[in-house]
């Protein structure tokens, strides 16, 4: 793959990774995986986030959203409150990290916000785009990977211990798996999708490292990334 396949997502000399995807899609896992290989095998700078939360003002705000108690969060509240944590986060943590050219990996951004809040929360695009961007200022993932998963196995591995996000039922994740495969064909060159339902972690993980492979290869970025002292 070349650059044709991919594309740049800010102006910064670091790289962004962020993995998304429904819940119990394994991103999570694989997240894991590319932080210890990039930190530990390659010898990159790496900052791991999260949203919500990867702050301490965004630590407090994701448990205020996913908590079971708070049922009675009205939309619009959910979407202010989880672009407050996105536009902390670039302020605080990705901002930083991509200007002294490191990697940032994010378990969930802004695809994340603009599935959950807008194509399955019902809350409008023009909306969304509105709080986005306010809280993005102009910084994207390089690259992305959607880990999808088909409800039923979804359902089987998440079992009965669920957080607020995760108790909105069939129809509500049923829109986000479809809001994650339409990122995927309207964003192509960012965003590469996986079905993890009968490939093994190691396989999804082999799709994962040949991706930023080709990505470090495509911008020349193996020896310009910040490495350990």
């Amino acid at each position: 793959m070349g650059e044709e396949d991919f594309q740049r997502g800010h102006e910064y000399r670091g790289l962004f990774l962020s993995f998304e995807g429904p819940e119990a899609g394994g991103k999570t896992s694989q997240k894991n995986r590319t932080v210890a290989w990039l930190r530990n095998d390659l010898g990159y700078e790496v900052n791991e986030v999260r949203h919500p939360g990867g702050t301490e003002i965004g630590e407090k705000v994701r448990k205020i959203l996913l908590d079971p108690e708070n049922w009675e969060m009205d939309d619009v509240t959910e979407l202010l409150l989880f672009g407050s944590c996105l536009s902390q986060l670039v302020a605080q943590e990705v901002r930083p990290a991509l200007r002294r050219g490191e990697i940032v990996v994010a378990d969930r951004f802004i695809d994340s916000f603009a599935v959950y809040q807008g194509v399955a929360g019902g809350i409008s695009n023009e909306k969304v785009l509105q709080v986005a961007g306010l809280g993005l200022q102009g910084v994207y993932p390089d690259l992305t990977h959607v880990f999808d998963v088909s409800p039923e196995i979804a359902a089987v591995r998440l079992g009965d211990d669920l957080d607020r996000m995760e108790q909105k039922g069939p129809e509500f994740h049923a829109k986000v798996r479809q809001g994650y495969l339409d990122i995927v064909n309207d964003r192509p060159r960012r965003v590469k999708m996986i079905n993890t339902d009968s490939l093994g972690e190691d396989g999804v993980w082999g799709k994962v490292r040949g991706n930023i492979s080709d990505y470090l290869d495509a911008y020349d970025l193996r020896d310009n990334l910040r490495k350990v002292r």
